[in-house]
């Protein structure tokens, strides 16, 4: 079932067509009370990107369907991925639907010969092995398949990354996770970062459990080896408030993301020592933006320029080490969850 189409003033004809696939929060609804200057959701980073236009978008329930399109000014709307696949023809579709129903949206747009890349929420789908396989058809096909975690896109903290492994801090003493609801869920966002800093994991051990999201994605507390880098997941429960910060504690610096990866806070060592000849962190904390605001709007532009590439852009290894050990500490943490 497709609507009727919008005043035909409110399709911006760009180079791609542009079309979403489930009308939450991560499609537009963060952005329904936008804040100056960021940009959370996929619509929004369409909206102001110059080379895409939104054309359609499809949920299960029309009427959301309805309301997101003419909030976005999409001129379609749909309940069946395949319909508008079939009639609209984009060149690249977001996958902003529930984990459960990755697959079938994956599915679809690989058969797709219009489009050309996908935009993913993460995980990949549920299924470890069918992520696999996706992954290495999509690559077969030529095809764009991107995971959102835009966190890595931010430019300040790419360039953090580069001073922390420089060594601009000292060496890395250990590096502290909190997060809430579910570690495949919203975990893998911490570990995504890290392992594109410090590497795969050596080993993972599961410390408590405890279910804020869903039975099948406990939000576990985790002792993660990277590379000899250990990392401490903590779990927190989502029905208090929401969380997600790390700390890295160097030998000269503590540095930290805070309010959701937006800032960098860092304190280095002062340059003297105090009573007892003690060594402490300056009690003065430099903080600066992280650049998250624009990191939505800097992986649609990595997507699109992979499209005229001569090889389509592929995470696929680094995708799947990430999905790998989610996957590991979530069924760890469904275990204690039984005992």
């Amino acid at each position: 079932m497709k609507e009727k189409p919008l005043p035909a003033s409110k399709a911006k004809i760009t180079e791609y067509k542009v079309a979403i696939i489930g009308c939450g929060l991560i499609a537009g609804g963060y952005d329904d009370d936008p804040v100056d200057g960021m940009v959370r959701t996929h619509a929004l980073a369409y909206q102001k990107n110059v080379d895409t236009s939104l054309f359609a978008v499809v949920d299960q329930d029309i009427e959301t369907a309805r309301r997101f399109a003419d909030k976005w000014g999409a001129s379609y709307c749909y309940q069946s991925v395949v319909e508008m696949l079939e009639e609209q023809k984009p060149s690249i579709v977001s996958i902003c639907t529930p984990d459960d129903h990755h697959a079938e949206a994956l599915e679809a747009c690989l058969k797709s010969g219009s489009v050309q890349g996908v935009w993913c929420e993460k995980p990949v789908t549920t299924n470890l092995d069918q992520a696999r396989t996706f992954i290495k058809d999509y690559e077969s096909a030529n095809k764009t398949l991107l995971v959102n975690y835009p966190r890595p896109y931010a430019p300040k903290l790419a360039s953090l990354k580069m001073q922390v492994l420089a060594g601009d801090y000292g060496s890395v003493q250990k590096v502290v996770a909190y997060y809430t609801k579910g570690i495949m869920h919203n975990g893998s966002h911490a570990l995504d970062l890290l392992i594109g800093w410090f590497g795969a994991p050596i080993s993972a051990q599961v410390l408590r459990a405890m279910v804020d999201f869903a039975d099948r994605d406990p939000t576990v507390d985790a002792l993660v080896n990277l590379q000899g880098v250990p990392v401490y997941l903590m779990g927190l429960d989502e029905a208090c408030y929401s969380q997600f910060e790390i700390d890295i504690f160097c030998s000269t610096a503590r540095v930290s993301l805070t309010h959701n990866g937006r800032y960098i806070k860092m304190q280095r060592l002062h340059p003297e020592s105090g009573p007892g000849g003690n060594n402490y962190l300056d009690e003065d904390i430099l903080k600066i933006g992280s650049g998250t605001s624009h990191a939505m709007s800097t992986a649609l532009e990595t997507l699109i320029a992979s499209l005229d590439a001569p090889k389509s852009l592929m995470q696929g290894d680094h995708d799947l080490c990430v999905m790998e050990v989610c996957e590991q500490l979530a069924n760890a943490g469904r275990l204690l969850l039984q005992d």
